[in-house]
């Protein structure tokens, strides 16, 4: 895993906070409705697109510039930050009830 620093860092980070606050929506429906079991279980790409997905939500300029600058492998470090919160947590726990 490369770890970013500086400018790169700042969109990863502000990625993976929404990823955890809850701003993630995949078909209309709330990460709420996605638990750590079914992200786990998604392939990378339906990792990345979940992610995108969520973060377009947001009408927050800063958000959509991360997301905008944000490459597939920034995505992946996000998904990376989830699946580590999730390490701790059962499989029905929701991302939204993830401490993160």
């Amino acid at each position: 895993m490369v770890l970013l620093t500086g400018q790169r860092a700042r969109p990863v980070l502000l990625l993976a906070g929404l990823a955890l606050g809850g701003s993630l929506s995949a078909c209309g429906e709330s990460s709420g409705d996605t638990t750590c079991g079914e992200f786990s279980s998604m392939s990378t790409t339906e990792k990345r697109d979940l992610i995108r997905e969520g973060v377009a939500e947001s009408d927050d300029e800063d958000t959509q510039a991360a997301l905008e600058a944000a490459s597939d492998d920034d995505l992946d470090q996000v998904a990376t930050f989830v699946e580590t919160a999730c390490a701790g947590a059962d499989d029905d726990t929701k991302l939204d009830d993830l401490d993160g």
